[in-house]
This record gives C-alpha cells, structure tokens and sequence, in this order.
C-alpha cells in the first residue's frame, strides 16, 4: 500500500497549477497560446521525470564520449593554453577537467536552452585562472525598465546580469561570460531548451502515469460499501459517524468486528485496458524529440536496429551540437585566454570522429584482399571491401586520398570566393568561411578553391554552423568579413551559416579561366595549362602535406600537428 502511494504521489511534481480542461486532450484553438512555462518548471521536468534525464545526461554524453584534440599555431600559444587547462581543475571546487564543463554546459544548454561561465581572471587580471558555471536560472542580458535587452552604440547586448534570488544584482561584461547556445530562432538572443517542445507532452505523460497509479491503488484497494442498521435496529447519525470513524484504516486491519446488522461489501473498480500501451504515444515523442534512439533510451532490444544505421542518426544528431561546442570554446574561451596575455595564436579543437573504427587486423586484412590479384583481378572489391568494413558507400577522403584523386582524375568542382578571401585562406589568415546559404551538397568533397582569376589549393567543408549576427561579428577574426561586405551581400539576412574547413595549398596559385558572375560553386573548372603541369601541381600538393613540421620552416602552420588529446 505504502509503495503505490508513494508512486500516486510522484507525477504531482509536473501537474500545472490549475489543470485546464485541455490538459490531457483538447480541440480548443487556443491550446498553444496559453502555453507558458518558467525556468523552474523546466528544472522540475528535468528532475522528475526519469526518461527526459536520461535523454539529456545521454545527448551531453554522446558529445564529449569520443574526445577530442587541441591543435596549437605556435609552442607559446601551447604553453598558455595548456596552463590554463591546469589552472581551470586546480581552481574548480570539484576538480573538473575540460571534458566535465563541457558536459555539465550541454546539460544546461538542453534543459534551459543556455549556458553561462564566467572566466575568472587571477587578482593581477594576467591571465585567466577559472571557469565559473552561473544558474541559467539567474541569468540573463541587461535590460531596461521595460524589460528590453540594452544594446551598446555598436549594436552589440551591452552585457549580464545575474540574480540569485535577491534584490542584489551583478552586472557582467559581454567578455567576461562565455555563452553557449543550441537553438534560437530568427535573431533572439536566448536559446531554446530542448526540454520546451516536449513540455506539454510531458505534461499530459504526468497526469496520465498519476491517473494509472490511481487506477492501480483502487484496484487493488476498492472503495468500501457499509450498510450500517436494517429495518430492525434503524442507525442513528451518531452510529453512522462512529463507523465511519471505525472503518477509516480498514484496508490495513487484518479483521473487522461488527453487529450482524451490518453489512461490508465492496464496490469493484472498472480497470482499464491495454494500460501498458496508454503512455507509448507520448513516449514516442520524447523520442522523437531528443533524438536519442528508443534502444538506448529505454534499454528495449526489441526496437534494435543495425549498428551502422544507428551510428549514422547519432553522427547527423551530433555534428552539429559539437560544431557549436567548437565555436564555444575557440572563440568565447580560448580566444579570450590568449587575448589577456596578448597572445596572437590560435587553438583549433577538432573532435574525435563518431562512428566507431574498424579493428586494425580486420582493415590489413580487407586491404589484403582487395589489393592481392588472381588471374589479373583482385580477390574482393573496393566496393566488396567497404561492405566488409562496414563502411558507407560515399565518405569523406583523407587528405592523401584527396591528393590522390586529384593526381588520377585532374578534375574536381570548385568552390568560388569574392577576392581577396581565396588568397587570404592560401595565406593561412582566413580559417573560416561564412555564407548565406547551407549548402546540401559538396559538404566533406575536394573542392579547388577559386578566387579572382587563380586557384588556390583544394579545400573541404565541414559541416555548417548556423549563426546569428552577434555570433558573425564574435567570428569576425575567423572569416576576416567586414561588417561593410556583410551589408552589401546579405542586408536582410539574421541568420548565417560558418562552415569549417580543412586545406591543401598549393605551393603556387595556378591561373584558371576565369567566368564573370560566378557564384559558390563552378561545376567544371578549367585550368589555363597542360594536364601535364596539373600533375606537376598535385605532386607539389602532395609533397606540402607530407613536409615535416621542421622541413616548413617556422611558418604559423608549423605545429599544426601538435595536438592535445582528451
């Protein structure tokens, strides 16, 4: 009995105050308009329900569960990095490392659609010693009287400002707060929690689990019936109300002594049917939702599907939760670590790929086979070896592969950027590119980086990162686009898109035949000298990504290959 109260009394935390008359199901049209939660309805929702804090620990695992590496432009900008990593879980109440902030900020980011640390400068304000997380609850930009958000003349939030419960109120700088993000919409500043288009499902998850736990409690403790007297012995209101008081602990007394005149029955409650199947339809939102597959949700095999169909989901759900994770860190964290101590370089986090490897004795040996000729053709494929590796039919290529292709085929597309920002890129200034548009296609290709009338190298993207206005001009040491090209090219665009990107240079740019108007990508590109000097380029491509970091000389690309692996 003590069990199936306790159960009745755990969906109560997530009842809305007044339950509407459209809590569970509804045809009014205005069901989505009065829909307003709080913070704190958010937290309860996390706390309390067991399948939405599994979802959530899940997604923030999910992200940090492979690692990652640190690449480092220079050893200088090594070493103050790798002092700030020691400093930031010498001074952390609870000693956590890099790879726990990031989670516990992924876990916040869902559950309140942000994340806000502030970084911790020593007393002589050299060098940054902490990160300090701050309750989203609290947070929140400056705002007028009105509730407005307060700009700076430069069209910037002109900061913070945190409340812990208390009159008291303390203001933040813009860059004293390293600020993450998920989702928004249009050109709001504030995230979106995960957690917020589940709610309402939620919500009437919680009243359906409490009716079945009512239904379980009187099903298996009915309602009693008491007649008290017969025609004979007709009851007075005072026998009515002392057998009341009797009979008020009756489920739990092992008998029950009473005059013949009375008689105890029970009235036998309707249970309802299929009550296992009641709650699925909302569960499977949940799912939906969260985008973690239903098998590691619920630990349910028989919802089981292939492991390479479920790496491939959670590599599409991930990419881009780990691209704003990058961003994150590179430019809100350590950009401002090194700006302190007046330190020029550049850090680049580069996560650990998602999809499981394939066992090194198992790769030998599919090489093996496929490159050991019988009678002139090989034992298997390359197709037939994929398959056997478990690998899709299109991936990205390696750099080596890149170059490989080239030197083969001589022809690839071309990705086409307004002048000067080909040749900035060939300088090793330019480390990310922004566009309008999130291109479908192309993504993780070789492509020939055309600007103005030359070639630069090959380039890949990586997969974009939309971003707002704020988060442009925040990159702006990235994309080096000026407000000024901004304006002329996508005056009436709040969104952006920032794609990444890995590349190969060539030792000289090559002229092309160069086609007024063109835009993002030439399809065919023609080079304006043999197919003979084409190789004489590829070779030299080649022979730049394999050059020792000693044989670059001390050029900033140096220690590109100086990594620090968590």
């Amino acid at each position: 009995m003590k069990i199936l109260q306790t159960l009745a009394r755990i969906p109560k935390q997530l009842l809305p105050r007044s339950p509407p008359a459209y809590s569970v199901a509804s045809t009014q049209s205005n069901v989505l308009q009065d829909f307003s939660i709080s913070k704190e309805d958010l937290k309860t929702a996390y706390l309390s329900h067991p399948i939405v804090n599994r979802a959530i620990h899940f997604r923030a695992d999910l992200i940090i569960a492979r690692g990652f590496s640190l690449e480092f432009s220079d050893p200088y900008t090594k070493q103050i990095i790798l002092e700030f990593l020691h400093d930031l879980k010498l001074n952390s109440p609870l000693n956590f490392d890099l790879k726990a902030i990031i989670r516990n900020a992924c876990i916040d980011c869902d559950v309140f659609g942000n994340a806000f640390h502030q970084l911790i400068p020593n007393k002589s304000h050299s060098k940054i010693v902490a990160l300090a997380p701050l309750h989203p609850i609290d947070m929140d930009y400056q705002r007028d009287s009105s509730g407005s958000i307060l700009f700076s003349p430069s069209g910037e939030p002109l900061g913070y400002i945190f409340r812990a419960g208390t009159p008291e109120e303390r203001k933040f700088n813009r860059n004293e707060i390293a600020h993450l993000i998920f989702e928004t919409i249009g050109d709001e500043l504030l995230g979106i929690p995960l957690l917020l288009p589940m709610f309402r499902t939620l919500e009437r998850l919680a009243n359906i689990e409490f009716s079945i736990a009512q239904a379980l409690y009187k099903h298996g403790f009915p309602t009693r019936d008491i007649s008290v007297g017969d025609p004979d012995h007709p009851p007075t209101a005072e026998d009515i109300e002392q057998v009341a008081q009797q009979v008020q602990n009756l489920d739990s007394a092992s008998e029950y002594t009473h005059p013949y005149y009375f008689k105890v029955s029970s009235i036998d409650p309707k249970f309802p049917q299929n009550i296992q199947n009641i709650p699925e339809f909302f569960l499977s939102q949940i799912v939906a939702i969260s985008g973690i597959p239903r098998r590691f949700l619920l630990g349910e095999e028989k919802f089981a599907t292939t492991l390479p169909a479920l790496q491939r989901n959670l590599k599409l759900m991930l990419e881009p939760l780990q691209a704003r994770v990058k961003v994150w860190l590179e430019e809100q964290i350590f950009r401002r670590v090194l700006d302190i101590r007046k330190c020029d370089g550049s850090v680049t986090l580069t996560w650990s790929p998602i999809l499981e490897q394939a066992d090194p004795q198992l790769v030998r040996d599919t090489i093996s086979l496929a490159t050991t000729f019988s009678d002139g053709k090989p034992l298997i494929s390359w197709e037939e070896a994929r398959d056997r590796l478990s690998l899709p039919k299109s991936f990205m290529k390696s750099r080596h592969s890149t170059l490989a292709t080239l030197r083969a085929r001589r022809e690839l597309p071309g990705l086409y950027l307004v002048e000067p920002h080909g040749e900035l890129i060939w300088l090793r200034r330019k480390r990310g590119i922004v566009k309008s548009v999130k291109f479908a296609s192309h993504i993780g290709e070789p492509l020939y980086l055309l600007s103005g009338e030359y070639c630069y190298g090959i380039i890949t993207l990586d997969s974009p990162v939309e971003i707002t206005l704020k988060e442009f001009r925040e990159l702006a040491p990235k994309h080096l686009i000026t407000e000024e090209e901004r304006e002329r090219w996508w005056p009436d665009k709040k969104k952006l898109f920032y794609y990444p990107f890995t590349f190969q240079k060539f030792t000289t740019p090559r002229k092309w035949k160069y086609v007024p108007g063109v835009q993002n990508f030439v399809q065919r590109v023609e080079f304006l000298y043999s197919a003979a000097t084409l190789a004489t380029v590829a070779a030299e491509a080649e022979a730049e990504a394999e050059e020792t970091p000693e044989e670059a000389g001390a050029g900033a690309h140096s220690f590109s290959h100086t990594t620090v692996t968590s």
